[in-house]
């Protein structure tokens, strides 16, 4: 069998994979060894030679371990992603995902690890003026911080309110009730319940502008 016919059958097996993930998934794992081993054996780089091939095989493996919430695994493929966007330059979703990979370190209780590739990449914005990524950015080094150091986490979703031009938005509205989670768990339950009010107000409107979208009250 040439390299080309085996590069075609072990595409089909993978796509076999990334379905089935989806649609049996009591079965996933068993898929997920078995394709593993003929992954590695020739590489997925070599599968997918075309980086935009690559980005969505990516984008698939990632969306089936946000399923099964393997956030050591959706570290790498995020990271993997990330390096590619920049081979690219592109600089945005290099941001969005590595954004996405501190945001993971944080749900794994490695806080420090968040912290200090949010801190990495939020000068990697400001220094290629990305001014349209500092909400998003500051939002997320909001939660990695808001563990462990409540103050600065407060700073950086009140920095992610000032820098997010839609008011609208899930930045806008989240950082609210993050805040608002902060002080209610500090018992400044005035200044939760003002910010409580100010996001749910955000997703009334909100929901009113689109109807499918419901609201999710906080307590």
């Amino acid at each position: 069998m040439n390299a080309s016919s085996l590069n075609i059958n072990i595409k089909t097996l993978l796509a076999f994979f990334l379905i089935s993930t989806t649609v049996f998934s009591a079965s996933s794992q068993n898929i997920i060894d078995s394709m593993k081993s003929i992954v590695n054996s020739v590489g997925i780089e070599f599968l997918y030679p075309d980086n935009k091939d690559l980005l969505n095989c990516y984008d698939s493996i990632i969306r089936f371990y946000q399923t099964t919430e393997n956030y050591d695994s959706l570290i790498v493929y995020e990271n993997k992603a990330a390096q590619l966007h920049i081979e690219r330059n592109n600089l945005t979703k290099y941001v969005q995902k590595t954004n996405k990979v501190g945001y993971y370190y944080s749900l794994k209780g490695e806080h420090d690890k968040s912290v200090k590739v949010l801190l990495d990449n939020l000068r990697f914005v400001k220094k290629n003026n990305l001014n349209n990524e500092l909400a998003e950015t500051y939002i997320y080094l909001g939660f990695g911080y808001r563990h462990f150091n409540q103050e600065k986490a407060i700073g950086f979703f009140t920095l992610c309110l000032d820098n997010e031009k839609d008011t609208l938005s899930v930045y806008y509205s989240s950082s609210l009730n993050e805040i608002a989670n902060i002080y209610n768990l500090s018992g400044k339950y005035e200044e939760a319940l003002a910010f409580y009010l100010r996001a749910l107000k955000i997703k009334e409107v909100a929901a009113q502008s689109s109807p499918g979208q419901g609201i999710v009250y906080s307590y």
